[in-house]
């Protein structure tokens, strides 16, 4: 998803990483790197999903916020945010697989700053309802 798109020593995203896996044909016969895509499909943890703050007056999440699970442990980071319809801040973060699912509450500490208690936040639907 471009060049510095990896974040915590982590590999850039690739185009399904980052959603758009729906709009590669691996199938086509002229397809160059169907054998590298494959692969790194094959070994992805994780991808882009939608997120929404709880509370309507929260900070601002940036690009490379950490995001953590109940217990404290990293599960992804911010790479978008901005300020929905309704007031909320919504955005987009990597998360693994395992959190991805819609409802799923996460925790995000704003400005990347661990010593700070995070903000709740849960996983949306990837599109919005308007």
């Amino acid at each position: 998803m471009g060049l510095g798109s990896g974040k915590f020593d982590g590999r850039d995203l690739g185009v399904a990483e980052g959603g758009f896996g729906s709009y590669v044909k691996p199938y086509k016969p002229w397809f160059i790197g169907r054998d590298a895509y494959v692969a790194r499909e094959k070994e992805r943890k994780g991808g882009v999903i939608r997120f929404t703050f709880d509370d309507q007056r929260v900070r601002m999440a940036h690009n490379g916020d950490p995001v953590v699970n109940a217990n404290g442990e990293r599960i992804g980071f911010v790479t978008s945010c901005a300020i929905d319809g309704q007031r909320f801040i919504t955005g987009q973060a990597y998360l693994n697989f395992e959190y991805a699912k819609e409802g799923t509450p996460i925790l995000i500490h704003q400005g990347g700053v661990m010593d700070r208690p995070a903000t709740a936040a849960k996983v949306v639907s990837r599109f919005a309802k308007l």
